[in-house]
Protein backbone atom coordinates (compact mmCIF):
# COMPACT_ATOMS: atom_id res chain seq x y z
CA UNK A 1 0.00 0.00 0.00
CA UNK A 2 2.86 2.36 0.87
CA UNK A 3 4.63 1.64 -2.45
CA UNK A 4 1.36 2.28 -4.32
CA UNK A 5 0.92 5.63 -2.57
CA UNK A 6 4.51 6.64 -3.33
CA UNK A 7 4.06 5.69 -7.00
CA UNK A 8 0.91 7.79 -7.25
CA UNK A 9 2.61 10.77 -5.61
CA UNK A 10 5.61 10.42 -7.94
CA UNK A 11 3.40 10.29 -11.06
CA UNK A 12 1.35 13.22 -9.84
CA UNK A 13 4.53 15.24 -9.26
CA UNK A 14 5.85 14.38 -12.73
CA UNK A 15 2.53 15.41 -14.28
CA UNK A 16 2.79 18.81 -12.60
CA UNK A 17 6.46 19.14 -13.58
CA UNK A 18 6.25 18.07 -17.24
CA UNK A 19 5.31 21.56 -18.48
CA UNK A 20 8.08 23.17 -16.41
CA UNK A 21 10.98 20.79 -17.08
CA UNK A 22 9.95 18.50 -19.94
CA UNK A 23 13.39 16.93 -20.44
CA UNK A 24 13.73 15.97 -16.78
CA UNK A 25 10.39 14.14 -16.86
CA UNK A 26 11.20 12.58 -20.23
CA UNK A 27 14.06 10.64 -18.57
CA UNK A 28 11.45 8.67 -16.60
CA UNK A 29 9.44 7.69 -19.69
CA UNK A 30 10.07 3.93 -19.46
CA UNK A 31 8.99 3.89 -15.80
CA UNK A 32 5.84 5.83 -16.66
CA UNK A 33 4.96 3.38 -19.45
CA UNK A 34 5.42 0.45 -17.03
CA UNK A 35 2.86 2.08 -14.71
CA UNK A 36 0.23 1.60 -17.43
CA UNK A 37 0.21 -2.05 -16.31
CA UNK A 38 -0.23 -1.28 -12.61
CA UNK A 39 -3.23 -2.99 -10.95
CA UNK A 40 -4.30 0.26 -9.29
CA UNK A 41 -6.71 2.29 -11.45
CA UNK A 42 -5.56 5.69 -10.14
CA UNK A 43 -1.94 4.92 -11.01
CA UNK A 44 -2.92 3.74 -14.49
CA UNK A 45 -4.89 6.97 -15.03
CA UNK A 46 -1.97 9.20 -14.02
CA UNK A 47 0.46 7.13 -16.14
CA UNK A 48 -1.86 7.43 -19.12
CA UNK A 49 -2.14 11.23 -18.80
CA UNK A 50 1.61 11.55 -18.38
CA UNK A 51 2.34 9.33 -21.39
CA UNK A 52 0.33 11.61 -23.67
CA UNK A 53 2.09 14.66 -22.20
CA UNK A 54 5.48 13.13 -23.02
CA UNK A 55 4.80 12.51 -26.72
CA UNK A 56 7.01 14.37 -29.19
CA UNK A 57 8.15 13.84 -32.80
CA UNK A 58 10.93 11.42 -31.82
CA UNK A 59 8.94 9.12 -29.54
CA UNK A 60 5.39 9.36 -30.86
CA UNK A 61 5.59 6.02 -32.70
CA UNK A 62 6.75 4.01 -29.69
CA UNK A 63 4.43 5.71 -27.21
CA UNK A 64 1.43 5.44 -29.52
CA UNK A 65 2.20 1.71 -29.80
CA UNK A 66 2.16 1.44 -25.99
CA UNK A 67 -1.16 3.29 -25.81
CA UNK A 68 -2.67 1.01 -28.43
CA UNK A 69 -1.51 -2.02 -26.46
CA UNK A 70 -3.02 -0.49 -23.32
CA UNK A 71 -6.30 0.12 -25.15
CA UNK A 72 -6.44 -3.39 -26.65
CA UNK A 73 -5.52 -5.13 -23.39
CA UNK A 74 -8.83 -4.24 -21.78
CA UNK A 75 -8.32 -0.67 -20.61
CA UNK A 76 -10.85 0.53 -18.08
CA UNK A 77 -14.11 1.57 -19.72
CA UNK A 78 -13.91 5.12 -18.33
CA UNK A 79 -10.48 5.54 -19.95
CA UNK A 80 -11.42 4.39 -23.43
CA UNK A 81 -12.99 7.65 -24.62
CA UNK A 82 -10.04 9.64 -23.23
CA UNK A 83 -7.51 7.32 -24.86
CA UNK A 84 -9.17 7.17 -28.28
CA UNK A 85 -9.72 10.95 -28.44
CA UNK A 86 -6.09 11.56 -27.47
CA UNK A 87 -4.84 9.01 -30.00
CA UNK A 88 -6.70 10.93 -32.71
CA UNK A 89 -5.23 14.15 -31.31
CA UNK A 90 -1.72 12.69 -31.44
CA UNK A 91 -2.28 11.53 -35.00
CA UNK A 92 -3.13 15.13 -35.92
CA UNK A 93 0.00 16.30 -34.09
CA UNK A 94 2.06 13.79 -36.04
CA UNK A 95 0.63 15.22 -39.28
CA UNK A 96 1.63 18.70 -38.12
CA UNK A 97 5.16 17.54 -37.28
CA UNK A 98 5.51 16.07 -40.77
CA UNK A 99 4.07 19.21 -42.39
CA UNK A 100 6.66 21.45 -40.76
CA UNK A 101 9.43 19.00 -41.64
CA UNK A 102 8.41 19.24 -45.31
CA UNK A 103 8.63 23.04 -45.52
CA UNK A 104 11.52 24.41 -47.59
CA UNK A 105 12.41 27.54 -49.56
CA UNK A 106 10.58 26.42 -52.71
CA UNK A 107 7.24 25.60 -51.03
CA UNK A 108 7.20 27.96 -48.03
CA UNK A 109 4.52 30.27 -49.47
CA UNK A 110 2.12 27.44 -50.28
CA UNK A 111 2.72 25.56 -47.01
CA UNK A 112 2.42 28.74 -44.96
CA UNK A 113 -0.96 29.49 -46.54
CA UNK A 114 -2.22 26.03 -45.54
CA UNK A 115 -0.86 26.41 -41.99
CA UNK A 116 -2.51 29.81 -41.55
CA UNK A 117 -5.83 28.32 -42.66
CA UNK A 118 -5.33 25.53 -40.12
CA UNK A 119 -4.55 28.12 -37.43
CA UNK A 120 -7.77 29.99 -38.21
CA UNK A 121 -9.99 26.96 -37.58
CA UNK A 122 -11.68 27.23 -34.14
CA UNK A 123 -11.51 23.43 -33.69
CA UNK A 124 -7.71 23.52 -33.86
CA UNK A 125 -7.27 25.73 -30.80
CA UNK A 126 -5.33 23.06 -28.89
CA UNK A 127 -2.58 23.23 -31.55
CA UNK A 128 -2.24 27.00 -31.69
CA UNK A 129 0.83 27.45 -29.52
CA UNK A 130 2.70 24.71 -31.41
CA UNK A 131 1.64 26.03 -34.83
CA UNK A 132 2.42 29.68 -34.05
CA UNK A 133 5.91 28.93 -32.73
CA UNK A 134 6.70 26.80 -35.77
CA UNK A 135 5.38 29.33 -38.28
CA UNK A 136 7.69 31.89 -36.64
CA UNK A 137 10.59 29.44 -37.03
CA UNK A 138 9.71 28.69 -40.67
CA UNK A 139 9.42 32.42 -41.48
CA UNK A 140 12.83 33.10 -39.97
CA UNK A 141 14.45 30.21 -41.83
CA UNK A 142 12.78 30.23 -45.25
CA UNK A 143 11.26 33.71 -45.80
CA UNK A 144 11.79 34.77 -49.44
CA UNK A 145 12.35 38.34 -48.21
CA UNK A 146 12.10 40.37 -45.00
CA UNK A 147 8.73 41.96 -45.72
CA UNK A 148 7.19 38.50 -46.23
CA UNK A 149 8.70 37.51 -42.87
CA UNK A 150 7.12 40.54 -41.20
CA UNK A 151 3.73 40.16 -42.89
CA UNK A 152 3.56 36.45 -42.05
CA UNK A 153 4.44 36.79 -38.38
CA UNK A 154 2.11 39.79 -38.01
CA UNK A 155 -0.68 37.68 -39.48
CA UNK A 156 0.05 35.01 -36.89
CA UNK A 157 -0.14 37.59 -34.09
CA UNK A 158 -3.57 38.74 -35.33
CA UNK A 159 -4.89 35.16 -35.56
CA UNK A 160 -3.40 33.32 -32.61
CA UNK A 161 -4.78 35.42 -29.76
CA UNK A 162 -2.90 34.78 -26.53
CA UNK A 163 -1.36 31.52 -27.77
CA UNK A 164 1.87 33.31 -28.78
CA UNK A 165 4.78 32.62 -26.42
CA UNK A 166 6.62 35.49 -24.72
CA UNK A 167 9.89 34.62 -26.45
CA UNK A 168 8.19 35.03 -29.84
CA UNK A 169 7.04 38.53 -28.84
CA UNK A 170 10.67 39.38 -28.00
CA UNK A 171 11.81 37.82 -31.26
CA UNK A 172 9.33 39.93 -33.23
CA UNK A 173 10.44 43.13 -31.51
CA UNK A 174 14.09 42.29 -32.21
CA UNK A 175 13.39 41.51 -35.88
CA UNK A 176 11.55 44.81 -36.46
CA UNK A 177 14.15 46.87 -34.61
CA UNK A 178 16.95 45.33 -36.71
CA UNK A 179 15.17 45.92 -40.04
CA UNK A 180 15.11 49.72 -40.56
CA UNK A 181 13.84 49.48 -44.14
CA UNK A 182 10.59 48.04 -42.78
CA UNK A 183 9.97 50.43 -39.89
CA UNK A 184 7.39 52.53 -41.76
CA UNK A 185 5.62 49.45 -43.14
CA UNK A 186 5.64 47.77 -39.73
CA UNK A 187 4.22 50.70 -37.78
CA UNK A 188 1.38 51.16 -40.31
CA UNK A 189 0.57 47.47 -40.22
CA UNK A 190 0.59 47.24 -36.43
CA UNK A 191 -1.44 50.43 -35.97
CA UNK A 192 -4.09 49.10 -38.35
CA UNK A 193 -4.14 45.81 -36.39
CA UNK A 194 -4.78 47.71 -33.14
CA UNK A 195 -7.91 49.32 -34.61
CA UNK A 196 -9.56 45.97 -35.39
CA UNK A 197 -12.39 44.53 -33.29
CA UNK A 198 -11.59 42.16 -30.38
CA UNK A 199 -7.91 43.19 -30.40
CA UNK A 200 -8.03 43.13 -26.58
CA UNK A 201 -8.05 39.32 -26.85
CA UNK A 202 -4.64 39.46 -28.54
CA UNK A 203 -2.24 40.65 -25.83
CA UNK A 204 0.97 39.67 -27.69
CA UNK A 205 -0.21 41.73 -30.67
CA UNK A 206 -0.93 44.69 -28.38
CA UNK A 207 2.56 44.43 -26.87
CA UNK A 208 4.41 44.39 -30.20
CA UNK A 209 2.16 47.05 -31.78
CA UNK A 210 2.40 49.42 -28.82
CA UNK A 211 6.19 49.10 -28.76
CA UNK A 212 6.35 49.74 -32.51
CA UNK A 213 4.17 52.86 -32.29
CA UNK A 214 6.23 54.16 -29.38
CA UNK A 215 9.43 53.68 -31.40
CA UNK A 216 8.33 54.68 -34.90
CA UNK A 217 5.16 56.73 -34.42
CA UNK A 218 6.70 59.64 -36.33
CA UNK A 219 6.83 57.44 -39.46
CA UNK A 220 3.15 56.60 -39.02
CA UNK A 221 2.21 60.28 -38.98
CA UNK A 222 4.61 61.21 -41.80
CA UNK A 223 3.23 58.73 -44.37
CA UNK A 224 -0.44 59.35 -45.17
CA UNK A 225 -0.45 57.31 -48.39
CA UNK A 226 -2.75 54.66 -46.92
CA UNK A 227 -5.15 57.04 -45.21
CA UNK A 228 -4.89 59.97 -42.83
CA UNK A 229 -3.62 59.08 -39.35
CA UNK A 230 -3.57 61.90 -36.82
CA UNK A 231 -1.68 62.10 -33.56
CA UNK A 232 -5.05 62.38 -31.80
CA UNK A 233 -6.36 59.14 -33.32
CA UNK A 234 -3.20 57.26 -32.31
CA UNK A 235 -3.42 58.50 -28.71
CA UNK A 236 -7.16 57.71 -28.58
CA UNK A 237 -6.50 54.15 -29.75
CA UNK A 238 -3.77 53.58 -27.18
CA UNK A 239 -5.79 55.12 -24.32
CA UNK A 240 -8.81 52.98 -25.24
CA UNK A 241 -6.68 49.82 -25.07
CA UNK A 242 -5.15 50.96 -21.81
CA UNK A 243 -8.59 51.43 -20.27
CA UNK A 244 -9.77 48.04 -21.57
CA UNK A 245 -6.72 46.36 -20.03
CA UNK A 246 -7.67 47.74 -16.60
CA UNK A 247 -10.67 45.41 -16.55
CA UNK A 248 -8.65 42.32 -17.49
CA UNK A 249 -6.64 39.89 -15.28
CA UNK A 250 -3.06 40.47 -14.12
CA UNK A 251 -1.69 38.61 -17.18
CA UNK A 252 -2.20 41.88 -19.10
CA UNK A 253 0.17 43.82 -16.80
CA UNK A 254 2.99 43.71 -19.35
CA UNK A 255 0.69 45.00 -22.12
CA UNK A 256 -0.44 47.73 -19.73
CA UNK A 257 3.18 48.78 -19.15
CA UNK A 258 4.04 48.79 -22.87
CA UNK A 259 0.96 50.87 -23.65
CA UNK A 260 1.98 53.44 -21.02
CA UNK A 261 5.51 53.66 -22.46
CA UNK A 262 4.10 53.96 -25.98
CA UNK A 263 1.84 56.83 -24.90
CA UNK A 264 4.80 58.55 -23.29
CA UNK A 265 6.93 58.45 -26.43
CA UNK A 266 4.35 58.61 -29.21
Amino acid sequence: MKVMALTYVALNTLLKTVHIDYNAVQRHRSTVVECLKDPDVTIRKRAMELTFSLMNPSNIRSLMKEMMIFLESGADHEFKFYITSNIFLCAEKRALYLTFELVNKSNVRMMNKELLEFLAEPDNRQFREYVTSNIFAVAEKYAPHKQWHLDTTTKVLTMAGNYVRDDLVSSMVHFVSQTPQLHAHAVRKFYKALTEENVIEHQPLIQVSSWCIGEFGDLLLADQSEGIVSEESVVTTLVSLLQSNHALPSETLFSHSVLLISLTYS
